[in-house]
């Protein structure tokens, strides 16, 4: 109960500077040697959310003590021949920079990792979402945030790539390889984003998402094929021996949650493509999600694989509904609708997840 109370108030926090910063949000520019009322608050939103990710015990995050650990080993350079195929060249070179500057210290590890995280999180939201604080809502609900307590490197790793979304929008090749070449020197798997440069300009109508239906079955009859290609690589081999290699009752769900969410939006995909055309780009990736959770009901490894392109419902569910509102009540009851739903998700979605990943417990590192 403690716990729930902790994440609570930190969230409910950070949600309300939010909204402030979208009340004081303007496109005048900001005089010489000030600072925007906006950009204040959403640093007054970053700050408690900071806190939890920054602060945290090493018992909170199933993965958190593994992390650092290897940090130790970064700092003595004692890494093993596993440890460079598993952490990668960019999250190495991040804890040594870390050490140099603040010492051996896991929480600046924790506040730093924590902190990039969320920046490209908060830049991508308040730069593509038309209701942010619907977005960061989302974000925390779909527990998401959470997670940055246990995969902290992936998480940092998926953050860039949703942050990268943006350069498909604006047709910058490079700056989308860039993100994205990034985001895999920190973790192996964000690779498999590089050809959504072009995947995701796929109109959405019936002959492409016939397409996608079809190319969804072949995946998953065909599997083996797929499977003897993740054998090759080096994400795949890391975790072959684990029970990640194996099928999950929890896939089944997920997929059946995810197969919905993609209907609902699905239908009003013309209303939402028709005010902003860029929103196919989060439809096309909100439609991969739901093929790759297909397939990871074969193989429950591809359920981190998932994520990179579950984020996308962050920014296209609040841009479906102010592409339907066009008066004030109706968008209001939307978003009641819409917190309603997740506050739901958010319940289930926590108590059935928490405790296996170690965070169902909150401690800062001072208890």
């Amino acid at each position: 109960m403690k716990t729930i109370i902790i994440y609570l108030l930190f969230e409910i926090c950070s949600l309300f500077f939010l909204i402030q910063a979208e009340k004081h949000r303007t496109n005048k520019e900001r005089k010489k040697g000030t600072i925007k009322t906006s950009t204040i608050f959403l640093i007054l939103s970053f700050i408690p959310l900071l806190v939890l990710i920054g602060f945290r015990n090493i018992t909170v995050g199933v993965d958190t003590e593994n992390y650092v650990l290897a940090f130790n080993r970064i700092m003595n350079n004692s890494l093993t021949y596993a440890d460079k195929n598993w952490l990668g060249v960019g999250y190495i070179v991040i804890c040594k920079i870390i050490g140099i500057i603040f010492g051996n210290s896991y929480v600046f590890v924790h506040l730093t990792i924590g902190f990039f995280t969320l920046f490209f999180f908060y830049k991508a939201i308040w730069n593509n979402s038309d209701i942010p604080t619907v977005s960061m809502y989302i974000f925390i609900s779909m527990c998401l945030f959470y997670q940055t307590f246990n995969q902290a490197r992936q998480m940092l790793a998926i953050a860039i790539i949703f942050y990268s979304i943006q350069y498909i929008k604006t047709k910058n090749l490079k700056a989308f390889i860039f993100f994205v070449l990034l985001a895999t020197s920190v973790h192996n798997s964000a690779i498999i984003f590089l050809p959504f440069y072009y995947i995701c300009r796929l109109n959405i109508n019936i002959k492409n998402i016939c397409i996608y239906i079809v190319g969804a079955i072949l995946g998953y009859l065909f599997f083996d094929i797929i499977l003897s290609f993740i054998n090759g690589t080096n994400y795949g081999q890391i975790y072959q021996t684990t029970s990640y290699y194996s099928a999950s009752s929890t896939s089944i769900v997920n997929l059946g949650i995810r197969l919905l969410m993609l209907i609902a939006s699905l239908i009003f995909s013309k209303t939402t493509i028709d005010k902003d055309e860029n929103n196919k780009i989060l439809y096309n990736l909100a439609i991969w999600c739901t093929i790759t959770q297909l397939l990871t009901t074969q193989i429950y490894i591809l359920g981190r694989i998932t994520t990179y392109f579950f984020t996308s419902y962050i920014i296209l569910i609040p841009n479906i509904i102010n592409s339907l509102t066009h008066n004030k009540k109706n968008k209001e009851l939307y978003i009641a609708i819409i917190l309603l739903v997740f506050a739901l998700y958010h319940f289930v979605y926590f108590k059935s997840t928490a405790i296996n990943s170690g965070y169902d417990v909150y401690s800062f590192f001072w208890q």
